[in-house]
């Protein structure tokens, strides 16, 4: 899935097909077939991130279940192409790969519960620095947009944690939840604001300056400290899509990633196509779908394509890549709020349970005294 679409992507950015052409939003492009195709090969293993250095996009990182993040030319002829670097370091699966402001920087994290950073334009292939401050996988990992040295990583260990290269290696802040975190992701236009998602508390906005609570190690969390601090989060979404029941569920997020002028942002979500929500606004903008699309086996990244931000893609569990025009989605609509929620549905099964077992014990109440008379009968 991915290799499939980064290198039509690829391909058709050095072919100079991509300038001045409008994109055809198809379902499937895979299914269609692709004329120009050529495969990154390098990896031995599944390839789970991949990243576009900044500004022109020469640079691109990939990890994979291998340990390893390989280095490519996106300038060069693709059927020569091998990649330029190896970095190793990690002695689990690569998850999550991302750049610096200055490009000369790399962080990448995974199971081994480390997030390692490299330096570009070192002649060494082995990390920098190493921070181990997570007692479980680290799933992502974001830069502040301006910064090389500042980040913060979400965790299956409950926490956000806060890291500045400057002070050293030991994390400098965290914010505690009861469930792993599945995303972390900064604004790109604002320095400070940020969003995680976690099955607990849902999609949250952060500012970076005041979000952060001192580390408690060896503290397990806690409800009572959870609560606290999703207190100083500044903004709560509702992450919710439409089942194919009718009904109103709770998204499963995996992903989030905004858009350029970030004004909108995109999240993959399992079970169902992505929704898109505009920043400024807490419940889904829109709502993407398909009939055939599904994302049930692996974790997989909904993105925004296009010269101005116009298509969202994301992967799907049958081997194809899925494209939709923003403009031909429609905006959910007030009847969508008006949908009924599985908790309604939870609400009215009880009731149904209720009446249910009170029509039994009516029923069984006349046969009880029916058979007490023909005893005394007896």
């Amino acid at each position: 899935m991915m290799s499939s679409s980064l290198t039509k992507w690829l391909t058709d950015r050095q072919s100079g097909r991509h300038r001045g052409q409008r994109c055809v939003p198809v379902h499937n492009p895979i299914s269609l077939g692709l004329r120009y195709r050529y495969p990154l090969v390098g990896h031995t293993s599944c390839v789970n991130t991949i990243a576009l250095s900044r500004g022109e996009n020469r640079l691109l990182v990939s990890g994979s279940d291998d340990t390893t993040l390989l280095l490519w030319d996106t300038f060069r002829p693709i059927p020569q192409q091998r990649p330029l670097r190896q970095f190793r370091g990690h002695t689990g699966i690569v998850l999550c790969a991302v750049w610096g402001a200055s490009n000369q920087h790399l962080l990448s994290c995974g199971t081994d519960e480390t997030i390692l950073r490299f330096d570009v334009n070192s002649s060494s292939n082995t990390f920098v620095n190493q921070f181990t401050d997570h007692s479980d996988v680290v799933q992502k990992v974001a830069f502040q947009p301006f910064s090389s040295e500042v980040f913060v990583s979400a965790s299956a260990d409950s926490t956000v944690k806060l890291f500045d290269c400057r002070a050293g290696t030991s994390a400098q802040g965290e914010i505690i939840g009861l469930c792993p975190f599945s995303c972390v992701a900064f604004v790109p236009t604002m320095d400070y604001t940020f969003l995680s998602c976690d099955q607990a508390s849902g999609l949250l906005m952060w500012d970076l300056r005041r979000a952060f609570v001192p580390l408690r190690r060896g503290v397990p969390p806690s409800l009572l400290s959870a609560q606290r601090t999703r207190q100083l989060a500044v903004k709560a979404y509702h992450p919710k899509y439409r089942h194919r029941s009718g009904f109103v569920m709770s998204a499963e997020i995996s992903g989030i990633e905004f858009s350029r002028d970030g004004s909108t942002f995109v999240c993959s979500v399992r079970k169902c196509p992505p929704l898109v929500f505009r920043t400024a606004e807490e419940m889904p903008w829109i709502e993407a779908h398909s009939a055939t699309y599904d994302n049930k086996v692996t974790v997989k990244m909904a993105s925004f394509l296009g010269d101005r931000d116009e298509f969202i893609g994301c992967g799907s569990d049958d081997w194809g890549v899925y494209v939709w025009a923003l403009e031909d989605l429609q905006p959910r609509s007030e009847a969508w709020d008006g949908a009924p929620t599985s908790a309604k549905k939870a609400a009215s099964s009880l009731a149904l349970r209720k009446r249910r077992r009170q029509t039994e014990a009516a029923s069984a109440e006349p046969a009880e005294s029916a058979g007490s008379e023909i005893g005394r009968a007896s």
